[in-house]
């Protein structure tokens, strides 16, 4: 069996690479996030076997909050960003989702896939409504530790 080599060794290597733009994540960055967005999940009273969602753009965001939902036992469910509302709210539904966090630019679709839903919290991924909280912004007074 081979051992991975401890995290200090590379942490400053690149775990993401956007294709387009060439912005770099880091290892040590998203772990970093990753441990933010465990204990946001924690403090908001997830633990094993819960289920969160994610309806995402392709973007850095799915990493953290993959790695954040693993290390503290949840299940990831993933939302094609294509489906309908209808298809959106059943598989919320379905899935036994606590939590759905959404891309911005998805913000209508997800607010009336959540209609009548009043037991599943939100998170949008950079803005906040009403209703629904973002999460850079609640992850960020957790502990990168």
């Amino acid at each position: 069996m081979q051992h991975l080599p401890p995290m200090a060794s590379f942490s400053d290597k690149a775990a993401c690479v956007g294709a387009k733009s060439g912005s770099i994540l880091t290892y040590r960055a998203l772990d970093e996030l990753a441990n933010q967005g465990a204990y946001l999940l924690r403090a908001l009273g997830l633990t094993r076997g819960d289920v969160i969602a994610v309806l995402l753009d392709n973007s850095f965001d799915i990493f953290e909050i993959a790695w954040a939902a693993q290390r503290i036992g949840l299940y990831l469910t993933t939302i094609s960003t294509k489906l309908s509302e209808a298809d959106i709210s059943y598989i919320i539904e379905d899935s036994g989702a606590q939590i759905v966090i959404a891309s911005s630019r998805l913000a209508p679709l997800t607010m009336a896939a959540l209609q009548n839903k009043p037991h599943v919290r939100a998170f949008f991924t950079d803005l906040a409504s009403d209703d629904i909280l973002n999460w850079r912004t609640a992850r960020a007074p957790f502990p990168p530790a």
